[in-house]
Parts: structure tokens; sequence; C-alpha cells
């Protein structure tokens, strides 16, 4: 896990990919409706039923700059509420989704 350069806090950040864009590509993220129910979808699919808080997002930005094009997918740093449930989110999305971290078996 990274470390914030200033503060020397660990990150509460994870990459959540192709997330929905909408052109024009609006500049705050936490304001479109589609890109956040996308990556809420997301958090939810590797939690267990209700048990993420509605304010877990903290902060949703694109990682790499956008240009006005077509509808297109993007992958984006979403900020969480904390350590522990940022650790514990990509806990889960590892055991639930091994593929994710190459420790997959062929059957």
């Amino acid at each position: 896990r990274k470390r914030h350069t200033i503060t020397n806090r660990t990150s509460h950040q994870i990459l959540v990919h192709r997330v929905p864009v909408s052109f024009p590509v609006a500049g705050n993220l936490m304001e479109s409706d589609e890109a956040l129910r996308y990556i809420r979808d997301a958090l939810e699919a590797v939690s267990e039923v209700n048990e993420l808080p509605g304010d877990i997002i903290v902060n949703a930005t694109y990682l790499k700059r956008m240009e006005n094009k077509q509808p297109y997918r993007a992958t984006v740093v979403v900020e969480l509420d904390s350590e522990e449930r940022c650790d514990e989110t990509i806990k889960k999305a590892k055991r639930k989704f091994p593929i994710l971290t190459g420790k997959h078996q062929n059957t």
C-alpha cells in the first residue's frame, strides 16, 4: 500500500476499472450518478449484503486525463472512508476474484 508523500499516512484508495463516462466529462465524478452507481455496485459485488455504509465513497477521480469523445469507460481512483475499509475491500476482492491476483488455478 502506498503512503501519502506529505502526511506519510497509508492511502485509502482503490482502482475501479471500466467506469462509464458520459461526455462532456464531469469535472467532479462525485456529481455523476451513473459513475457513482457503477462504483457502488463494484464495491457491493465483493461485500456482504447491506455491509457498506452510504458514505463509503469519499472521492472519485479519473486515473488519466479524459478527452471529450464518444461514451467511454475509464479507470477511476476511488478514495474510501477509512484505511481499514479499504484493506477489507481489497482482501474480499482478492478472495472473490482470485484471477485478479494471478493466484487462480485452471480447472
